[in-house]
């Protein structure tokens, strides 16, 4: 989890926690669901949707910055992933927490 916390920001997935910790994805998998009761990919983009709202309401960024800020490879996938998580795209998101 620290490593995830303090790497968010970069393209990680599990295989690159695995190198860094010296074990296999697997492992990782199991330690990771059995400390935190989810799986790694959840934990993942649910920090990094933590921090895009935050850049999202506390800075005047582009989504393609905010993106690549948040650890996306692109803003396409970034605006479905934050859909997916808020029920509306960054830039609907913004437009009502400003009314």
């Amino acid at each position: 989890m620290e490593y995830i916390q303090q790497n968010y920001h970069e393209p990680i997935n599990r295989a690159a926690v695995s190198s860094e910790l010296k074990l296999n994805p697997s492992s990782v998998s199991r330690i990771f669901r059995e400390n935190t009761g989810q799986n790694f990919n959840n934990y993942l983009n649910r920090l990094r949707m933590e921090k895009a709202e935050l850049l999202l309401k506390n800075y005047n960024l582009a989504v393609s910055d905010i993106a690549l800020q948040c650890g996306f490879s692109s803003s396409g996938y970034f605006i479905k992933a934050f859909k997916k998580h808020f029920g509306t795209t960054p830039g609907k998101y913004i437009k009502q927490i400003l009314i």
